[in-house]
């Protein structure tokens, strides 16, 4: 409880009287070196737990979009479509963009619509559960252009069966 002064006299006996705890005394530099080490050390604690944070968010999204690729393509194996290579562009840790490349002919043919339809029911089941995954089907004539162009489009990872 703080000590109430009414008198010039209890003044001075209040100022002449030692504190009862023994604190140290800090200069002011001192002050501040201790209180940029400690917002340091705590940015530092911070900035790993964002990190470990964003991996495991980018960790669940790929292991998701990878099931809704897999099912996809699977079910165009079940229609008779086999792309030529499917590969993965992460937009941000809750989205991610997946195409598939499949031969002219088959682009050009009437099971595109079933393929299409089938994407865009996936895109929409998955938008409730918190990220988006968009579908794309493309065509190549050479596989390797094809790859280089998606490449340079941000289409870096290549999907493969586990």
């Amino acid at each position: 409880m703080p000590t109430v002064v009414t008198s010039a006299e209890q003044w001075d006996v209040l100022a002449k009287t030692p504190p009862k705890n023994k604190e140290k005394k800090v200069s002011p530099d001192k002050a501040i070196d201790i209180y940029l080490k400690g917002k340091a050390a705590g940015f530092e604690e911070g900035k790993k737990d964002f990190h470990t944070t964003v991996k495991q968010i980018m960790n669940n999204g790929i292991r998701a979009a990878h099931k809704h690729t897999t099912e996809a393509l699977e079910y165009f194996g079940d229609i008779g479509v086999k792309p030529a290579s499917t590969r993965l562009k992460i937009v941000s840790p809750f989205a991610y963009e997946v195409v598939f490349i499949v031969s002219a002919k088959v682009y050009r043919s009437p099971i595109m619509e079933k393929v299409y339809n089938h994407v865009l029911d996936k895109q929409n089941e998955v938008k409730s559960k918190g990220y988006n995954i968009d579908f794309f089907v493309t065509h190549g004539t050479s596989k390797k252009a094809m790859v280089d162009a998606l490449c340079h489009d941000g289409f870096d990872l290549e999907y493969k069966e586990v």
